[in-house]
């Protein structure tokens, strides 16, 4: 056997093990391909099923705790909040981004937002001087609000003289740095 004949042998042996090495080589990817879309496609969104659901679970146990006490905000919140507010749920999210370390009780981070929106109803209630203040939003989004059963808004939900000839009559009297005092406390409590 001459050199030439050795060197066509190894050649085709060199050729042959390329040709697997790519062989090996697609079928790396695949497996890679396959493995991240096992992980992306399927176990991903499998944890964050479960974390959903452990969270929905530890809402409702929060729920029962406390939606008695702020359940009876819902309704007059969802006029400056929108129709799907739910205070309970504004609660529970606010009270797990608190920092573990230094965290407030539950029942004193409930009560302490109870009083909190407490207050900001009533500020609104005084701001317009009534005794008795309702919010009624619909469903394209227009609010109407009422101080002792008179509108004191318009039909695009402002405050003005066209819906209540008697706010421009000086009936119904708001202080400008109440009201921007107001406006600023309700910016922060949305936050």
């Amino acid at each position: 056997m001459d050199d030439s004949e050795l060197w066509e042998i190894l050649n085709s042996y060199k050729s042959a093990i390329d040709a697997l090495l790519d062989k090996v080589e697609m079928l790396g990817q695949r497996i890679d391909d396959v493995e991240k879309m096992v992980v992306e496609e399927i176990l991903e969104p499998a944890k964050q099923m479960f974390e959903d659901e452990e969270k929905e679970e530890r809402f409702k146990a929060f729920h029962e705790r406390h939606g008695a006490t702020l359940d009876p905000y819902n309704e007059r919140l969802r006029a400056i909040e929108g129709n799907d507010f739910d205070l309970s749920r504004k609660a529970f999210d606010g009270y797990n981004e608190l920092p573990e370390e230094g965290r407030m009780d539950e029942a004193d981070y409930v009560k302490s937002m109870a009083e909190s929106v407490q207050a900001q109803l009533d500020a609104i209630r005084e701001a317009l001087g009534a005794e008795k203040v309702e919010a009624k939003a619909d469903e394209n989004g227009s609010t109407e609000i009422k101080a002792d059963g008179e509108s004191v808004t318009t039909d695009d939900g402002s405050a003005g003289e066209e819906s209540n000839p008697e706010v421009g009559a000086g009936n119904v009297q708001t202080n400008p740095e109440e009201l921007a005092a107001f406006e600023k406390e309700l910016e922060a409590y949305k936050g």
